[in-house]
């Protein structure tokens, strides 16, 4: 009996309290990456070889796998675990969001000191809202009053006692009701406020939240209104009633976007007025302080080498060969082997041309040193190298003051040399390619945003069997699509250079290859987009 209540008690544990499994933080770090960089490389590959973009019925088939994992999450585990960890479109939309120029953040000071409750990130009450709460106590009696009084009136004056009597009773009873459901609300918080507090603090740490956030020696009832025994105002008397943040994120604590998808729960809990909605620089999360993550590299470059796996044709007549010719149209084998070439690519070469020069920045390193080492001291090698007899010191040390002597000129008038130093490791350097990836992929798709999607009303008329309908088509003109295009790119390849600079902190020549790599994707994507006369 003894192992059967351990291991319920286990099984408890690993639930949130809405009876749902609780996040597996830990395999979700390890694991989830590479699930979502190969769940994403096979959609492209999918789309590339298949024709999705054609194909109605194989478009539809994908948002439904989407959808279906993030049902079949969702109905496993509390709150959205597969957009943090697992969905490819969270994890391409995370990557971007480092570029957004709006952030949902939180003022420290106000959380840390105001608020005990944390009901933006644990969630509030998931009992009946304050409103329900209150059309369910209130309203009956209300409605009991009304009815009272206007049998009253409708009576005879002299029932008017038995009136206020049955008013006075009848209020009462409201009161008392609202009395014992305001105790079993609070006692149902309490309860869950404790079981909450144990849930998270796994999931607090994983986030970089603070202890106090996950629990710590404060724990209130969460939801509970009023004052609190310090003088502030506990969380949830002001705020509405949410589930909190569906990514387990504190607005307080976030470093970047990449976590947050903007859904305004934790506006919507706050009871202090502390979550805002801010402007601020674009790619503001990777000016500062950034940590780089592998998974977030990879994913920037396989999405790079997508934009010109999407113009694999035009790519293969560049080679003064045809696709068809060359299998690479159809579902062939060298039609995936090339996709699978071309996603990989980009983040092939630039880390050979990042290793290569740093390679050759160490060896001239060394060199330098070597040479600095063995011409700082001609006194010594001279002495290694000639032997001398008692007879002929005074002779030699007259030579050697000599020599030492040229040597402290020479040095004198040739400055000491400084080694270039090296630019930041390759990971965090990678994200300058994110203005180019982002700029290329939205001028691969402005063609179509601007010559078909003004085309939505006449298709969708069509399909429901108006086909002569005269309904109004909104299309740019192909020079207009081609400028807006280029300058697209420019303002791309300039951005990447400029904030390459800025993850680099070092020289421009300390980078160069990065440098060349960005004019040359940005020339070859140019080549692909832009139409050609």
């Amino acid at each position: 009996s003894s192992g059967s209540t351990t291991s319920s008690a286990a099984a408890a544990a690993r639930l949130a309290p809405n009876g749902l499994l609780k996040w597996p933080r830990e395999e979700a770090e390890r694991y989830g990456p590479a699930f979502l960089l190969s769940l994403f490389a096979a959609i492209l590959v999918w789309e590339e070889v298949w024709d999705l973009p054609h194909s109605a019925a194989l478009s539809g088939c994908l948002l439904l796998l989407i959808t279906a994992g993030a049902a079949a999450c969702s109905a496993v585990f509390e709150r959205r675990l597969w957009c943090r960890y697992l969905c490819p479109i969270g994890g391409m939309n995370g990557l971007m969001a480092k570029l957004a120029v709006t952030e949902v953040r939180a003022r420290q000071g106000v959380c840390s000191g105001e608020c005990s409750s944390y009901p933006c990130y644990r969630g509030s009450c998931p009992g009946p809202s304050p409103f329900q709460q209150g059309v369910t106590t209130y309203l009956p009696a209300f409605a009991t009053s009304v009815s009272t009084r206007l049998r009253v009136g409708l009576g005879s004056s002299g029932s008017s006692t038995g009136a206020v009597t049955t008013s006075a009773t009848t209020a009462a009873s409201a009161a008392a009701v609202a009395r014992s459901n305001s105790s079993s609300n609070a006692k149902q918080l309490n309860n869950w406020a404790g079981s909450n507090n144990t849930s998270n603090t796994r999931s607090s740490s994983s986030t970089g939240s603070s202890s106090s956030i996950a629990g710590g020696s404060r724990s209130p009832a969460v939801g509970s209104s009023g004052p609190r025994s310090d003088g502030g105002s506990d969380g949830g008397g002001g705020g509405l009633p949410s589930s909190g943040c569906p990514l387990y994120s504190h607005p307080a604590q976030l470093a970047d976007n990449r976590n947050c998808t903007m859904c305004m729960e934790c506006l919507r809990a706050c009871p202090n007025g502390s979550v805002e909605v801010r402007l601020r620089p674009p790619g503001a999360d990777l000016l500062g302080p950034h940590s780089a993550s592998p998974g977030e590299v990879v994913l920037l470059f396989m999405l790079l080498g997508a934009v010109y796996l999407h113009n694999l044709p035009d790519l293969a007549a560049q080679l003064v060969q045809d696709a068809t010719a060359l299998h690479l149209s159809g579902v062939t084998p060298e039609h995936i082997a090339a996709s699978l070439v071309l996603l990989t690519a980009p983040g092939a070469l630039a880390w050979a041309a990042d290793a290569a020069n740093r390679l050759a920045a160490t060896s001239a390193a060394a060199a330098a040193a070597s040479t600095s080492s063995s011409s700082s001291s001609p006194i010594r090698s001279l002495l290694a190298r000639v032997n001398l007899g008692r007879t002929e010191t005074a002779a030699a040390a007259a030579a050697l003051e000599t020599t030492a002597g040229s040597h402290e000129a020479a040095s004198q008038v040739l400055p000491p040399s400084h080694p270039v130093p090296l630019p930041a490791p390759f990971l965090t350097l990678s994200y300058g390619y994110l203005p180019l990836l982002w700029s290329a992929t939205l001028a691969h798709y402005l063609r179509p945003l601007l010559a078909e999607a003004g085309q939505l009303l006449p298709v969708t008329a069509a399909m429901l069997g108006w086909e002569h309908a005269s309904l109004p088509v909104a299309e740019a003109h192909p020079v207009v699509i081609t400028f807006l295009q280029g300058s697209l790119l420019l303002f791309g390849a300039a951005t990447s250079a400029a904030l390459s600079r800025k993850l680099a902190a070092a020289p421009w020549v300390t980078f160069m290859p990065q440098l060349a790599l960005i004019g040359l994707f940005t020339a070859e994507a140019w080549a692909l987009i832009l139409p050609h006369p």
